[in-house]
Protein backbone atom coordinates (compact mmCIF):
# COMPACT_ATOMS: atom_id res chain seq x y z
CA UNK A 1 0.00 0.00 0.00
CA UNK A 2 1.39 3.55 -1.06
CA UNK A 3 1.86 5.26 2.22
CA UNK A 4 -0.82 8.28 2.70
CA UNK A 5 0.51 11.80 3.18
CA UNK A 6 -1.66 13.41 5.40
CA UNK A 7 -1.21 16.72 4.41
CA UNK A 8 -2.53 15.52 1.08
CA UNK A 9 -6.38 15.63 0.58
CA UNK A 10 -6.78 13.53 -2.72
CA UNK A 11 -4.50 11.09 -0.87
CA UNK A 12 -7.53 10.00 1.13
CA UNK A 13 -9.95 10.37 -2.26
CA UNK A 14 -10.56 6.19 -1.48
CA UNK A 15 -12.68 6.79 1.08
CA UNK A 16 -15.40 7.77 -1.26
CA UNK A 17 -17.76 5.61 -0.98
CA UNK A 18 -16.88 3.35 1.52
CA UNK A 19 -19.49 1.71 3.65
CA UNK A 20 -19.91 1.65 6.94
CA UNK A 21 -17.51 -1.63 7.41
CA UNK A 22 -14.82 0.33 5.31
CA UNK A 23 -15.21 3.27 7.76
CA UNK A 24 -15.15 1.13 10.73
CA UNK A 25 -11.77 -0.46 9.50
CA UNK A 26 -10.64 2.57 8.77
CA UNK A 27 -10.61 4.46 12.72
CA UNK A 28 -9.70 0.64 13.75
CA UNK A 29 -6.69 0.20 11.71
CA UNK A 30 -5.24 3.80 13.12
CA UNK A 31 -6.46 3.09 16.82
CA UNK A 32 -3.65 3.07 19.03
CA UNK A 33 -4.94 -0.06 21.31
CA UNK A 34 -5.47 -2.19 17.61
CA UNK A 35 -2.05 -1.07 16.80
CA UNK A 36 -0.20 -1.76 20.04
CA UNK A 37 -2.30 -5.26 20.42
CA UNK A 38 -0.95 -6.58 16.08
CA UNK A 39 2.58 -5.38 17.36
CA UNK A 40 2.60 -7.37 20.50
CA UNK A 41 0.82 -10.33 18.95
CA UNK A 42 -2.00 -10.26 20.47
CA UNK A 43 -3.85 -13.61 19.28
CA UNK A 44 -7.82 -12.42 20.14
CA UNK A 45 -9.30 -9.75 17.73
CA UNK A 46 -12.81 -9.76 18.98
CA UNK A 47 -12.34 -6.82 21.07
CA UNK A 48 -12.35 -5.10 17.64
CA UNK A 49 -14.98 -7.05 16.41
CA UNK A 50 -12.95 -8.69 13.76
CA UNK A 51 -12.23 -12.45 12.51
CA UNK A 52 -9.08 -12.14 12.80
CA UNK A 53 -5.96 -9.47 12.96
CA UNK A 54 -5.43 -7.66 9.89
CA UNK A 55 -1.87 -5.18 8.91
CA UNK A 56 -3.24 -1.91 9.98
CA UNK A 57 -0.79 -0.26 7.39
CA UNK A 58 -3.29 -1.38 4.74
CA UNK A 59 -6.92 0.36 3.47
CA UNK A 60 -9.94 -1.19 3.66
CA UNK A 61 -10.49 -4.25 1.35
CA UNK A 62 -12.95 -7.10 0.80
CA UNK A 63 -10.79 -9.66 2.61
CA UNK A 64 -11.29 -7.61 5.74
CA UNK A 65 -14.06 -9.66 7.46
CA UNK A 66 -16.16 -8.96 11.07
CA UNK A 67 -17.25 -11.35 13.05
CA UNK A 68 -19.75 -9.80 15.57
CA UNK A 69 -18.95 -11.51 18.45
CA UNK A 70 -17.05 -9.05 20.52
CA UNK A 71 -15.81 -8.00 23.83
CA UNK A 72 -17.88 -4.81 23.87
CA UNK A 73 -21.77 -4.35 24.54
CA UNK A 74 -24.02 -5.31 21.69
CA UNK A 75 -27.51 -5.27 20.98
CA UNK A 76 -30.33 -7.33 23.23
CA UNK A 77 -33.57 -7.00 20.90
CA UNK A 78 -37.43 -6.90 21.76
CA UNK A 79 -40.47 -7.02 19.46
CA UNK A 80 -40.21 -3.36 17.97
CA UNK A 81 -37.81 -1.80 20.73
CA UNK A 82 -33.92 -2.02 20.46
CA UNK A 83 -31.96 -1.69 23.71
CA UNK A 84 -28.21 -0.90 24.39
CA UNK A 85 -26.77 -1.70 27.79
CA UNK A 86 -24.30 1.07 27.33
CA UNK A 87 -27.16 3.90 25.85
CA UNK A 88 -24.55 5.01 23.59
CA UNK A 89 -25.95 7.87 20.94
CA UNK A 90 -27.35 11.26 21.20
CA UNK A 91 -29.64 12.16 24.12
CA UNK A 92 -33.42 13.06 23.02
CA UNK A 93 -35.36 14.54 25.07
CA UNK A 94 -39.35 14.57 25.21
CA UNK A 95 -41.33 16.20 27.43
CA UNK A 96 -43.63 13.92 27.92
CA UNK A 97 -41.41 11.80 29.97
CA UNK A 98 -41.29 14.18 32.56
CA UNK A 99 -43.49 13.11 35.91
CA UNK A 100 -43.38 9.54 35.13
CA UNK A 101 -43.49 6.92 37.70
CA UNK A 102 -40.41 4.98 37.81
CA UNK A 103 -41.89 1.62 37.15
CA UNK A 104 -42.59 3.74 33.50
CA UNK A 105 -39.61 5.96 33.06
CA UNK A 106 -37.19 5.21 30.89
CA UNK A 107 -33.54 6.49 29.30
CA UNK A 108 -34.39 7.23 25.44
CA UNK A 109 -31.58 8.14 23.09
CA UNK A 110 -31.05 8.58 19.54
CA UNK A 111 -28.12 6.01 17.98
CA UNK A 112 -26.76 5.73 14.29
CA UNK A 113 -29.35 5.70 11.25
CA UNK A 114 -32.99 4.97 12.09
CA UNK A 115 -32.35 2.98 15.67
CA UNK A 116 -33.39 4.33 19.17
CA UNK A 117 -31.32 2.87 22.72
CA UNK A 118 -33.46 2.16 25.28
CA UNK A 119 -31.83 1.86 28.45
CA UNK A 120 -34.02 -0.21 31.15
CA UNK A 121 -33.54 -0.66 35.14
CA UNK A 122 -33.00 -4.13 35.53
CA UNK A 123 -34.24 -3.13 39.94
CA UNK A 124 -37.52 -2.74 38.49
CA UNK A 125 -40.56 -4.91 36.54
CA UNK A 126 -39.24 -5.23 33.25
CA UNK A 127 -42.58 -5.98 31.95
CA UNK A 128 -43.70 -2.82 32.51
CA UNK A 129 -41.25 -0.82 31.45
CA UNK A 130 -41.17 -2.95 28.00
CA UNK A 131 -45.02 -2.16 27.52
CA UNK A 132 -44.61 1.36 28.16
CA UNK A 133 -41.11 1.78 25.93
CA UNK A 134 -43.30 -0.01 23.18
CA UNK A 135 -46.38 2.10 23.59
CA UNK A 136 -44.29 5.46 23.83
CA UNK A 137 -41.86 4.40 20.08
CA UNK A 138 -45.58 3.19 18.41
CA UNK A 139 -46.88 6.54 19.21
CA UNK A 140 -43.42 8.94 18.69
CA UNK A 141 -42.42 6.54 15.11
CA UNK A 142 -42.38 9.42 12.90
CA UNK A 143 -41.31 12.01 15.04
CA UNK A 144 -38.41 9.59 16.22
CA UNK A 145 -37.45 8.97 12.59
CA UNK A 146 -37.40 12.40 11.57
CA UNK A 147 -34.76 13.37 13.86
CA UNK A 148 -32.16 10.88 12.53
CA UNK A 149 -28.83 12.45 11.17
CA UNK A 150 -27.76 11.76 7.89
CA UNK A 151 -24.31 10.42 8.03
CA UNK A 152 -23.64 11.89 4.98
CA UNK A 153 -21.98 15.32 6.10
CA UNK A 154 -19.71 13.06 8.06
CA UNK A 155 -18.38 10.59 5.49
CA UNK A 156 -17.45 13.62 2.84
CA UNK A 157 -16.22 16.81 5.32
CA UNK A 158 -15.69 15.28 8.86
CA UNK A 159 -14.40 11.65 8.79
CA UNK A 160 -11.91 12.17 6.41
CA UNK A 161 -10.07 14.91 8.42
CA UNK A 162 -10.37 12.67 11.40
CA UNK A 163 -8.28 10.27 9.47
CA UNK A 164 -5.66 12.96 8.44
CA UNK A 165 -5.19 14.33 12.15
CA UNK A 166 -4.33 10.37 13.03
CA UNK A 167 -2.27 10.08 10.45
CA UNK A 168 -0.17 13.18 11.22
CA UNK A 169 -0.07 11.49 14.61
CA UNK A 170 1.03 8.47 13.73
CA UNK A 171 3.46 9.51 11.06
CA UNK A 172 7.11 11.26 11.16
CA UNK A 173 5.03 14.49 11.74
CA UNK A 174 3.99 13.85 15.54
CA UNK A 175 5.82 16.64 17.37
CA UNK A 176 4.21 19.27 15.28
CA UNK A 177 1.47 21.33 17.13
CA UNK A 178 -1.66 20.35 16.91
CA UNK A 179 -2.64 24.06 15.42
CA UNK A 180 -0.16 23.92 12.96
CA UNK A 181 -1.56 20.60 11.82
CA UNK A 182 -5.24 21.58 11.52
CA UNK A 183 -4.84 24.65 9.35
CA UNK A 184 -2.83 22.48 6.77
CA UNK A 185 -6.08 19.72 7.04
CA UNK A 186 -8.08 22.60 7.03
CA UNK A 187 -7.18 25.18 4.67
CA UNK A 188 -10.61 26.67 3.90
CA UNK A 189 -11.17 28.23 7.60
CA UNK A 190 -10.89 31.33 8.46
CA UNK A 191 -8.22 31.37 10.32
CA UNK A 192 -6.69 34.52 10.53
CA UNK A 193 -10.38 35.43 12.25
CA UNK A 194 -9.62 33.25 15.42
CA UNK A 195 -6.55 33.59 18.04
CA UNK A 196 -4.29 31.24 18.99
CA UNK A 197 -5.88 30.23 21.64
CA UNK A 198 -9.38 29.41 19.91
CA UNK A 199 -7.23 27.75 16.98
CA UNK A 200 -5.64 25.36 19.34
CA UNK A 201 -9.36 24.79 21.08
CA UNK A 202 -10.52 23.61 18.06
CA UNK A 203 -7.77 21.93 17.28
CA UNK A 204 -7.62 19.90 20.21
CA UNK A 205 -11.22 19.04 19.86
CA UNK A 206 -11.26 17.76 16.46
CA UNK A 207 -7.85 15.73 17.73
CA UNK A 208 -10.06 13.99 20.38
CA UNK A 209 -12.98 13.50 18.47
CA UNK A 210 -10.45 11.25 15.94
CA UNK A 211 -8.87 9.68 18.70
CA UNK A 212 -12.60 8.41 19.90
CA UNK A 213 -13.28 7.65 16.39
CA UNK A 214 -10.35 5.38 16.48
CA UNK A 215 -10.81 4.19 20.32
CA UNK A 216 -14.41 3.30 20.47
CA UNK A 217 -16.68 5.34 18.57
CA UNK A 218 -15.81 2.94 15.24
CA UNK A 219 -18.63 0.67 17.30
CA UNK A 220 -21.43 1.64 16.41
CA UNK A 221 -20.81 1.42 13.05
CA UNK A 222 -20.18 -2.19 13.44
CA UNK A 223 -23.64 -2.31 14.73
CA UNK A 224 -24.92 -1.08 12.03
CA UNK A 225 -23.33 -3.37 9.97
CA UNK A 226 -24.68 -6.00 12.36
CA UNK A 227 -28.23 -5.53 12.17
CA UNK A 228 -28.21 -4.50 8.42
CA UNK A 229 -29.09 -0.76 9.22
CA UNK A 230 -28.53 0.92 5.54
CA UNK A 231 -26.04 3.71 4.93
CA UNK A 232 -26.98 6.35 4.26
CA UNK A 233 -24.83 8.07 1.80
Amino acid sequence: MTKLDWKKSEDYAYVDGLDNQGWAWEFIRRGNAYREAVSNDITDPSAWGLQKFYNPDQAYHEEIRFSFVSKFPVFFGFPGITIDPDTEGERVDFPELEGMEALEKFSLRQGGGNVVLIAFDAALPIQGQIEKASDFLNFHQERLTTTVKDNSKFRKDIWPRYLRMLDAEIGEDNDMPTSYKIKIIEPQKNWEGMDDNRITDYASQVRQDARAMAEYGYRKLIRRIQFNVPDRK
